[in-house]
């Protein structure tokens, strides 16, 4: 049975409690009406706001999904948590955790620097800064540019951080635009930079052509990266058609992994409102987790999550499963 918390400290206490007792994390500012599809944008957090935000640790070993619930098109953002069934191999799973306010989240930009993106790069940052003006204002972010290097945007050991305007300063240093492109190990970094994250809520978006040509990391090692993750990754294609190097094919695929969605504007004028798109889908997503059955040997798990309420079957989109052998963080 999912209750509702008093305060972010009890949230804190509940995930690391033993036994299947579930829990709805607090509300921190007013969520969206039901039907509203646009995220407003707002400062960010002072230092006390932050400190009443949520936290997860991933060094949990549940399976987080990020969930997101249309009907006819429009976010459903006021289901509780008995409308939503989660199955794992097509038994039905009791939930640990049940999130459906506009939580904060640990948001990571990764911005193809190759020369291949040298004409758009102007227009990428612009886009890049109004889509994280878009967000929750206690949302922790980070950047990391990719070329023949992995570039965090933040030296040292201030990584995050909830300030746009500081993002944008740092990705407008490290976004360079030469050399060729280590999408898989950028995918890789960004993972690892998301979970040290302490957001509830964990995303990637990542700017590329989609080409990959100087990663140590292949493909299968990503996805499989990928699989084990409880990071979204959302991709956004922007394709030279006259470029052998491009492909939007292993966007879609990493993140139809995590649940996430691929988006391939026309052209780059386009970005800022296929960003704006996946700001929405942030903010008006569920957060559902449960605590996976004891893994018989390396598998890929299958996940099905449904949703109906008022007697009808809602749109639902999630993650697909995850690799058991791995851990889920």
């Amino acid at each position: 049975m999912v209750r509702p918390l008093l305060s972010a400290c009890l949230l804190c206490l509940a995930l690391f409690t033993p036994g299947p007792a579930a829990i709805v994390a607090q509300q921190d500012s007013t969520p969206p009406g039901p039907n509203s599809e646009g995220p407003t944008p707002t400062p960010p957090a002072t230092a006390s706001e932050q400190d009443s935000v949520p936290r997860f640790s991933a060094d949990t070993n549940e399976v987080m999904l990020h969930v997101v619930v249309k009907d006819r098109g429009h976010f459903i953002d006021d289901l509780e948590p008995s409308a939503f069934t989660v199955f794992d191999e097509g038994r039905p799973q009791e939930l640990s955790f049940f999130g459906h306010e506009d939580l904060p989240a640990t948001i990571g930009v990764l911005v193809d620097s190759s020369m291949s993106m040298w004409n758009n790069r102007a227009k990428v940052l612009d886009a890049v800064h109004q889509f994280v003006l878009a967000g929750n204002r206690k949302d922790e972010l980070f950047g990391i540019a990719f070329n023949d290097e992995i570039m965090p945007a933040f030296a040292g050991d201030d990584t995050f951080t909830t300030d746009p305007d500081s993002l944008r300063t740092a990705l407008d240093a490290a976004v360079t635009a030469r050399g060729p492109t280590r999408l898989f190990d950028a995918l890789l970094a960004g993972i690892d930079q998301a979970n040290r994250g302490s957001a509830v809520r964990r995303a990637l978006v990542v700017v590329s052509d989609g080409g990959d040509t100087a990663s140590d990391a292949t493909r299968d090692e990503t996805l499989a990266r990928t699989q084990a993750s409880n990071v979204v990754v959302f991709t956004v294609a922007l394709i030279d058609p006259t470029s052998p190097e491009t492909s939007s094919r292993t966007l879609r695929q990493m993140a139809a992994a995590t649940g996430g969605e691929a988006f391939q504007p026309s052209n780059a004028r386009e970005l800022s409102t296929t960003l704006q798109e996946i700001a929405a889908d942030i903010r008006h997503a569920y957060t559902l987790a449960y605590v996976p059955p004891l893994p018989t040997g390396s598998a890929f798990r299958k996940i099905r999550v449904t949703a109906a309420a008022g007697g009808r079957r809602l749109s639902v989109r999630t993650r697909t499963g995850y690799l058991s052998h791995a851990t889920t963080h």
